[in-house]
């Protein structure tokens, strides 16, 4: 699992399915640059920062951007529903 000690200088944000689970996003500052690492099919994909707010690899793209506002809010299931006032 992608964990702070994967990050040299700490990981800097993470991300937990559950409160309970290991963290299966990790994003930090690796050799001087935004970077992060993502377990996908029990592989550790690493990923760099290629514009603000957005880190990718080949074939994959992460958009990561403030909640709320109207949006759209995502289940871990990957499934969507509105977000309802």
């Amino acid at each position: 699992m992608p964990g702070p000690d994967l990050v040299p200088g700490g990981a800097a944000c993470s991300f937990n399915y559950t409160t309970g689970s290991p963290p299966s996003l990790v994003l930090g500052e690796m050799d001087g640059a935004v970077a992060g690492l993502v377990k996908l099919s029990g592989d550790l994909v690493r990923i760099e920062q290629t514009a603000p707010g957005e880190l990718g690899t080949e074939g994959l793209t992460i958009r990561l951007g403030p909640a709320g506002g109207g949006r759209r809010r995502w289940k871990a299931s990957g499934r969507n529903r509105s977000r309802r006032p």
